[in-house]
């Protein structure tokens, strides 16, 4: 391993990582993942999962772009290989009357960009998601259709399988502390 050439070596196996080496690998890069551990245990599986396409963002912004790029990338690997990539609902709350504006807001140009969502009541949500509390006071909220969760407990050892699959190199239990760029 000591004189082995890659194009890109990765330092972490969390979901960004291998996300990015898998991309890399897909490119015709020849590259490597060096994680400290046996398994990724860091970030990736602390996370809670969601995975929001549908960000409270400018629609038209660069990153609704990013976010439907990282969808379909999910989604493809998916199709291939059971990383728990599923597609739920997200329900963002409003519980200030600002906050209400700003989701309302956000709803009128939604439309716009092909983002289904739904403004929905207190008593509307209470009634639909009942993991909500009918006594929490809020104004209402948001629900969005397209967005996804993963299991974070899953998502890292499956992708980790998966991009080594696909022909990337990967050391686990290996501690990087030094890189060496040589040009030829």
């Amino acid at each position: 391993m000591n004189n082995a050439q890659f194009d890109l070596i990765v330092v972490g196996a969390g979901i960004l990582g291998l996300s990015a080496a898998i991309q890399a690998q897909e490119q015709g890069l020849k590259v490597c993942i060096f994680e400290k551990n046996a398994q990724p245990v860091g970030a990736t599986r602390r996370n809670f999962g969601m995975v929001g396409t549908s960000t409270l963002t400018h629609p038209e912004q660069q990153w609704r772009k990013y976010a439907l790029e990282t969808r379909s990338f999910y989604q493809r690997i998916q199709a291939e290989t059971d990383i728990s990539f599923a597609q739920r609902q997200g329900v963002y709350l409003a519980n200030t009357a600002l906050e209400w504006q700003v989701l309302n807001e956000f709803a009128e140009r939604a439309n716009n960009y092909q983002i289904p969502v739904y403004l929905r009541s207190h008593d509307e949500l209470v009634t639909q998601f009942s993991y909500l509390n009918p006594e929490q006071q809020f104004q209402g909220g948001l629900v969005f259709e397209e967005d996804y969760s993963v299991e974070p407990h899953v998502i890292g050892q499956r992708l980790l399988a998966y991009a080594e699959r696909k022909g990337v190199k990967i050391y686990t239990n290996a501690c990087v502390v030094q890189t060496q760029y040589q040009h030829e």
